[in-house]
């Protein structure tokens, strides 16, 4: 008997590779004989750099980031055979599971982290990404990313706006695909999530203006 475990991961629980070990085990209890294979599975959210990375043979990296609410943690993300192409998810920067129900704050939390994720990739060779940004625990339309990567914003009056994240670099890369799960064109997926991430307002991406760093890489 051959069986095939694809398994999507239980959020804030298990990864889709523990739930579909957890499955084979059982499969194995009950048919010692059967072969089994376990497939990780991820919807843009928690597990879909492992589970992308993973199934198309690439390798796993860790860099050191700033969390949603500003605290230093380890994230993990994938890079692709070819050296060039690394797959990232903004769950393990920035992710809503990072943080206790009692800690979610989206009107301070940031996605500094997803930025300081990517310069760690650019800096190891990558010029193309592929993000999964499902599973975050932000809503300030990218902010902290850009400033990580060097971007400056103003507001309407030419005020610079900072978020908790250190402008660190200079240099973007380009060419990044996106995975979310909820069709909706640019900051538009921000309001059907909002009332999840306990967000009382929220902070229109509409009224800034992006100051472009030198892109030469």
């Amino acid at each position: 008997m051959k069986i095939v475990v694809a398994v999507d991961s239980f959020k804030g629980s298990l990864s889709s590779l523990d739930a579909g070990g957890a499955v084979r085990d059982g499969i194995l209890r009950a048919f010692p004989d059967a072969e089994v294979e376990v497939c990780p599975l991820a919807d843009g959210g928690e597990g879909t750099a492992e589970a992308l990375t993973l199934g198309m043979g690439g390798s796993m990296r860790t860099a050191a980031v700033t969390g949603p609410l500003g605290e230093q943690r380890e994230a993990r993300y994938g890079v692709l055979r070819d050296g060039r192409t690394a797959v990232m998810e903004m769950a393990e920067a920035a992710g809503i599971t990072l943080l206790g129900r009692d800690r979610l704050n989206p009107m301070r939390a940031t996605t500094c982290g997803v930025g300081e994720m990517i310069l760690d990739a650019v800096r190891g060779g990558c010029r193309r990404f592929i993000i999964g940004i499902g599973g975050s625990a932000t809503n300030d339309g990218g902010a902290g990313m850009l400033q990580a990567l060097g971007f400056g914003l103003l507001d309407a009056e030419g005020r610079a706006q900072m978020t908790m994240c250190r402008r660190c670099f200079g240099n973007a890369a380009s060419g990044s695909p996106v995975m979310c799960g909820i069709r909706s064109a640019g900051h538009g997926a921000r309001a059907p999530c909002s009332d999840r991430r306990r967000a009382r307002t929220r902070r229109r991406s509409g009224g800034w203006t992006v100051c472009l760093p030198d892109l030469r890489l």
